[in-house]
């Protein structure tokens, strides 16, 4: 599974979780010099058939020099087996 995002200067950080589990969670600083919509992040890989949780949340936070703190997904990615 791949998300797929926006970079930018004016984009924060997202805290990521795949099934609602924290441990799996990571941070995604979304911030670049240059507008990019089509950045990608392998979030898992190998997910059984079936329905899965992808969680996104805008942590508020940002890169010092990132100009805001947005954070937005353009679309994930899922691949069968």
């Amino acid at each position: 599974m791949t998300l797929v995002y926006k970079k930018g200067p004016d984009c924060g950080i997202a805290r990521i979780l795949v099934e609602g589990k924290a441990p799996g969670a990571f941070e995604l600083d979304c911030y670049a010099p240059e507008v990019d919509w089509a950045a990608r992040k392998v979030l898992t890989q190998g997910l059984p058939k079936g329905r899965h949780t992808v969680t996104v949340e805008v942590t508020g936070r940002k890169n010092d020099k990132s100009a805001n703190t947005f954070v937005q997904v353009v679309s994930l990615e899922v691949k069968g087996n």
